[in-house]
């Protein structure tokens, strides 16, 4: 008779319980994994909660395009991981712009400020 351990038991347990997740259709991950991929992308840590973060609220890039997740039919949240690159590079490429912007428009003031600032004198 072989005495069973807990490790066994452990293990028969997770074989015999399925798993509730549905399967990913290829190119799509979940929102955790997506965070892993985008902080190899991007070459710092982007946390998991960022990423469920633009899936719950809907975010959308400067043009209107929403964040590219979709919910399995298990309920669970899955993002296509080529188009949420894509997104994601977008998004980045609109935050420069505007950051471009108003420096512009900071250093168009300042230049004015100045000018008015030597007519007075």
């Amino acid at each position: 008779m072989v005495k069973k351990t807990e490790e066994t038991e452990t293990e028969e347990k997770a074989e015999e319980t399925p798993s509730k997740k549905a399967p990913k259709p290829e190119g799509y991950v979940s929102p955790y994994t997506f965070a892993s991929l985008l902080s190899d992308h991007v070459g710092r840590t982007i946390r998991p909660q960022t990423v469920y973060g633009f899936v719950r609220n809907e975010t959308t890039n400067a043009d209107g395009t929403p964040f590219p997740s979709e919910e399995n039919t298990d309920g669970h949240y899955m993002v296509n991981t080529e188009q949420a690159l894509a997104w994601w590079d977008q998004r980045q490429a609109d935050k420069a712009a505007r950051v471009a912007a108003k420096e512009a428009e900071s250093a168009a003031a300042d230049e004015a400020k100045a000018a008015e600032q030597e007519d007075e004198e």
